[in-house]
């Protein structure tokens, strides 16, 4: 059933299943990064709001 690929003792799946761990693992990864940047550009929206509240821009 296998005979066209290498690797014929294991089944497609079984190998497909241990990349797609490693790619969970990677964008795990990926989501931690964006988790802490958005983190940091609420504190940025924060500020910036406060600064234009205490010293309102006169048009």
């Amino acid at each position: 059933m296998y005979s066209n690929f290498p690797y014929t003792d294991h089944p497609l799946w079984e190998r497909a299943c241990s990349r797609k761990g490693h790619d969970i693992q990677h964008s795990c990864k990926l989501t931690h990064r964006f988790r802490e940047q958005a983190r940091s550009h609420n504190r940025l929206r924060a500020f910036t709001k406060n600064v234009f509240t205490a010293y309102p821009l006169r048009g």
